[in-house]
């Protein structure tokens, strides 16, 4: 549950921007909301799917499914997809990092740290990885405390008539909701690992859910009501930028706490993406060994965020649509349909 949460916050923070959006501004958080209920339904699904095949991995589920080639096809393109995810994660970082503490610091500098953080234990085993994110959960608290303490300019006015952004500008809200809390397709590379019956494993998959998007709406209300209409527009960082002038006795500077916190979970989605796409390369090219793909997929971050032709800021909503949702809601329907349960391949 810990790391489907951490993969589906670290994901989503990185695009807060982009659901606060000029049309749907103060009503985002309803947007998140509805977005839930999309995201459950979605997870049921792959559910469905990975209890068929309880003890087969997810690319060696696309080889049973689908035959040797096509099965290994899409299993590269689910790792190219993946590396896409990392390389914008290390962008979102290096932006960060960039606009409020190393400014004149080369950006480039920052990507191949964020990058090399990354790599050090996405090729360890999938347990150090989990031992790690359990060790960072406290960040998760700590965000949304330090959140509060902006509440003495917390403004009910903010977000009234709750609605008037008008139902259309809500929906589309959701659909970038969606996409941005996407870090629960992590579970397909965790059903086969975890123990426990089909149900427990569906229970921990909605719980890890209902988490992630208390903790996104909590934060995007949060947001929208301290710092109002005018400064949603006009602020970079939200969530940052909402504590800037806030102290607490000695400690000062809580926007740089807040700089810090975003980081790590930002390396922590780069780590779960990059082990999700080595995984991909693993099952193809060295024998389910991924250990040996992290390292020059690294490298093809890096490269990919120096690039001057890989633009950050334009996410493809459909791309992650299609990958999320659409690919394995064929393949249950395919799987139904052509094919009874099978085992292990």
């Amino acid at each position: 549950m810990i790391f489907l949460v951490q993969s589906q916050i670290a994901l989503a923070t990185a695009r807060i921007v982009q659901i606060l959006s000029a049309e749907v501004n103060k009503d985002a958080w309803i947007s998140v909301l509805v977005s839930g209920l999309i995201i459950q339904f979605v997870a049921i699904l792959l559910w469905l799917l990975l209890k068929r095949y309880p003890t087969s991995t997810w690319y060696s589920l696309l080889s049973s499914t689908l035959g040797s080639f096509f099965g290994k096809t899409l299993s590269l393109l689910y790792a190219a997809f993946f590396i896409y995810l990392a390389t914008l994660e290390v962008l979102s970082a290096a932006e960060l990092l960039q606009y409020w503490m190393l400014t004149f610091t080369p950006k480039f500098i920052t990507i191949i740290l964020v990058t090399l953080a990354a790599v050090l234990l996405a090729r360890e085993n999938i347990s150090a990885i989990i031992r790690f994110y359990s060790f960072t959960i406290f960040f998760i608290f700590l965000f949304p405390i330090l959140a509060t303490v902006t509440y003495s300019n917390f403004d009910l006015r903010n977000i009234l008539p709750i609605g008037s952004s008008g139902t259309s500008a809500i929906l589309n809200a959701s659909y970038e909701s969606f996409c941005s809390l996407a870090g629960f397709i992590a579970i397909i590379m965790l059903y086969s690992e975890t123990e426990g019956s089909s149900a427990q494993k569906l229970r921990t998959m909605l719980i890890s859910n209902i988490c992630s998007i208390c903790f996104f709406t909590f934060l995007i209300f949060s947001a929208s009501a301290v710092l109002g209409p005018e400064l949603l527009k006009a602020a970079k960082f939200h969530l940052t930028f909402m504590v800037r002038d806030v102290t607490l006795g000695l400690i000062q500077r809580i926007d740089l706490y807040y700089v810090l916190i975003g980081l790590v979970f930002k390396i922590i989605s780069c780590i779960t993406f990059l082990y999700l796409s080595a995984s991909g390369v693993g099952h193809v090219f060295h024998k389910n060994q991924h250990r040996k793909a992290v390292h020059y997929l690294g490298f093809i971050v890096v490269l990919l965020a120096i690039s001057s032709l890989f633009d950050g800021k334009m996410i493809n909503n459909f791309v992650i649509t299609i990958f999320v949702a659409i690919i394995p809601s064929l393949l249950l329907l395919f799987t139904y349909l052509f094919q009874n349960k099978k085992k292990k391949v």
